[in-house]
């Protein structure tokens, strides 16, 4: 009985490991950091890529399984713990009573935050606050969403921002204006040459874009989007900016009653 006992306990660890081991190199991830696409396959971290090597969707980055760490954890011997930087090269091992000192004061694997864009620095734990203040030179710009590649010395960042980037978009880049520049041309670009600016009746449904110029005649004389003032009480009227008076005085029966806050349902003629 005690051997079959012994054997199903191996049956169950060898599946565990078979569980969790990575499809890419065969291994079992001793890492803290298991990385596990949206599908629930997972890499050891030396082996993650842009994609999931079993069903190829986007690999969701800092996403990682618990449940395959703590397997792992479990798989290990009491006093083979290893560092949660080993993806970065920490070869330590020990035991568990001794992770949080290491991590703490030994582990000189601790990346930059800005190791995505390229930044390859490691070091001790207390040490990164510094780097990141004063030595790291891979701070992005903030228009790197609008195709800025720019990097370099937080200190730097300032003057960039101030002076070199021509990746300052227009405040209509939601209603479909593609123009980037420099800081110095947005206001004129904004003023004089955006042709997006939308209708304040856009939630109403008007579609219109134009010049800034040209917003006001429109408001005043084109757009059919004014919505009734009782809207909130379910009125769908929409139209002209001149009807809308008359529309309010001869035609909306959605008129509340107002004691509506104490619980009052009627809606009628003014």
């Amino acid at each position: 009985m005690p051997d079959q006992e012994e054997r199903r306990a191996e049956r169950i660890l060898k599946r565990l490991e078979e569980e969790i081991m990575c499809p890419v190199c065969l291994v079992t991830p001793t890492s803290t950091r298991i990385p596990i696409c949206r599908n629930g396959h997972i890499t050891c971290y030396p082996c993650k890529r842009p994609t999931c090597p079993v069903c190829r969707v986007q690999m969701i980055p800092e996403m990682y399984s618990i449940l395959a760490q703590n397997i792992s954890q479990l798989l290990q011997h009491p006093d083979q713990y290893t560092c949660s930087n080993t993806a970065t090269g920490c070869t330590w091992t020990g035991s568990k009573s001794n992770v949080r000192i290491h991590l703490e004061t030994q582990c000189k694997y601790y990346t930059c935050n800005h190791k995505d864009r390229g930044c390859t620095w490691t070091g001790l734990k207390s040490n990164v606050p510094v780097h990141i203040e004063t030595q790291c030179n891979y701070y992005s710009c903030d228009n790197k969403d609008s195709g800025c590649r720019w990097t370099g010395d937080q200190r730097d960042l300032k003057y960039h921002m101030e002076n070199e980037c021509n990746y300052y978009s227009c405040d209509n880049k939601d209603s479909g204006c593609r123009w980037t520049g420099d800081k110095r041309d947005l206001k004129y670009h904004m003023e004089h040459e955006c042709n997006y600016y939308s209708c304040d009746n856009r939630d109403s449904g008007c579609r219109w874009t134009g010049d800034k110029r040209d917003l006001k005649y429109h408001m005043e004389n084109e757009c059919n989007y004014y919505s009734c003032d009782n809207k909130d009480s379910e009125c769908r009227w929409t139209g002209d900016k001149r009807d809308l008076k008359y529309h309010m005085e001869h035609e909306c029966n959605y008129y509340s009653c107002d004691n509506k806050d104490s619980g009052c349902r009627w809606t009628g003629k003014i």
